[in-house]
């Protein structure tokens, strides 16, 4: 970074005239530098170096996070191309979204490592967590099969986000009741 600057400060100073001719390399070769060969051929030649007219190269470093947008989002690693879990569809949205698991597991007002264990399929979200689940994908990732009274009830109550003790509530029976559904 140090010799940039100092680089960049001897050819503002050759491109104003502050030196004087000295900074820069001479030309040696006239033909080497076309625009240069006519005013080097009628100028005197003198021992001290002429600067060149050239342009000075700056190197630049570009950081940032990889943003998933367009039909490249495919080729990042671990994208779900057709998710089929829970962890499959919320990490296709977040890549879709371009956020890190921490803003990711910050909506849905948990931590960076229980959104990570969601993400993983190693851990499951509770059921109060379910309606802000289908709010962040827009659509319920893996619809339930609901063959059975017990599997409608639990669908139905992730889609409310009610646990057992709220739903008895609402539906108005005993908390036993759910339970054996």
């Amino acid at each position: 970074m140090k010799w940039i600057r100092q680089r960049a400060k001897e050819w503002a100073q050759v491109w104003d005239g502050s030196t004087g001719g000295q900074v820069g390399a001479q030309c040696s070769d006239p033909g080497r530098y076309p625009s240069q060969s006519a005013k080097l051929a009628s100028e005197p030649q003198t021992s001290a170096p002429q600067p060149l007219a050239t342009l000075p190269i700056f190197i630049a470093y570009i950081q940032g996070s990889k943003r998933c947008f367009g039909p490249h989002e495919k080729m990042v690693k671990g994208y779900p191309a057709t998710p089929g879990s829970l962890g499959e569809h919320l990490r296709k949205c977040r890549l879709d979204l371009g956020l890190p698991q921490e803003q990711a597991g910050a909506r849905f007002g948990i931590s960076f490592m229980a959104y990570n264990g969601w993400e993983g399929d190693r851990v499951s979200p509770g059921i109060g967590k379910w309606p802000k689940i289908f709010d962040f994908l827009g659509y319920a990732p893996s619809p339930p099969p609901c063959n059975t009274h017990a599997e409608a009830v639990l669908a139905l109550r992730r889609h409310l986000g009610l646990d057992k003790h709220q739903f008895a509530k609402r539906v108005g029976v005993d908390v036993k009741s759910v339970r054996n559904w």
